[in-house]
């Protein structure tokens, strides 16, 4: 039943990015991504993390956002965990001022391993405020729903390799109705020691506006991972 779920969910997200990329003209942009993660198990279930990740964008050439995250998982069984994350960070405007954002993350995974293949589903409702304080409209949340299905595939005992595909659907935005954003992650996870990782991956995202033209982004990213 469980493997037919993922099926099911995965059919769909592949039928909407295609439906939404039909007759599409793109801008396109390259983006390098790197990020750093610590966490640590408070108990048997529950695991709290923190995050920092950093964005270049247009062309690799313009640092363009910082963002810290505090969250943290609990296990309920053994496929499936309870999630929950807050973001704050800079957002770098076209005038090279800078915008604070605010988001918040609820949400669970449910995970399925057949032997060496893992499908993990991750469903999330995200709550994004773009300065709250300075802006007329920043007390006004951006929703969104967001959806990642994941296949990794172990290698040995320190390699995996992994394909996934994310969708956002936004629920409420000025800017942004339906399908806002897809995601297509092509990856690899190398465990340097027992207790940290290094992750590459390469993603095509692209974005929809309601007033722009849509945009495409092949993005370079690395994460290093470290438990306590």
């Amino acid at each position: 039943m469980l493997r037919r779920n993922f099926y099911i969910i995965f059919l769909l997200v592949i039928s909407l990015v295609a439906y939404k990329m039909e007759a599409q003209t793109f801008e396109d942009d390259a983006r390098l991504w790197m990020h750093l993660e610590l966490d640590k198990d408070l108990s048997k279930n529950l695991n709290v993390h923190l995050a920092l990740q950093n964005r270049i964008n247009e062309n690799i050439t313009r640092y363009s956002r910082v963002m810290t995250e505090l969250g943290f998982t609990y296990k309920l069984t053994k496929n499936f965990k309870l999630l929950g994350e807050y973001s704050f960070g800079f957002n770098r405007r076209l005038d090279d001022s800078y915008s604070k954002l605010n988001r918040l993350d609820v949400g669970f995974v449910l995970k399925k391993k057949f032997k060496k293949l893992t499908l993990s589903s991750r469903n999330l409702m995200q709550w994004q405020y773009k300065d709250v304080f300075s802006s007329e409209n920043g007390h006004l949340a951006n929703i969104y729903y967001r959806t990642k299905l994941t296949f990794h595939y172990q290698l040995n005992k320190r390699f995996n390799v992994y394909v996934a595909q994310e969708i956002n659907l936004a629920l409420q935005s000025r800017n942004e109705d339906g399908l806002s954003r897809s995601r297509t992650f092509f990856g690899t996870v190398h465990k340097l020691t027992k207790q940290s990782d290094l992750e590459c991956y390469f993603l095509l995202q692209r974005q929809y506006k309601l007033f722009n033209a849509p945009e495409r982004d092949f993005i370079y990213g690395v994460k290093y991972s470290k438990s306590f």
